[in-house]
């Protein structure tokens, strides 16, 4: 099962210049960090 941000499935595009990957948030509230790689 895909983790999801607030009620929506987390999809990424291949077509897109970015990626979207989520890391577990470090935060005491936990939960997830949404980390963009591959800018250009």
């Amino acid at each position: 099962m895909l983790p999801t941000l607030g009620q929506q499935p987390l999809d990424i595009d291949p077509n897109c210049t970015f990626n979207l990957q989520l890391v577990p948030s470090l935060s005491p509230m936990g939960g997830w960090t949404i980390v963009r790689t591959g800018l250009n």
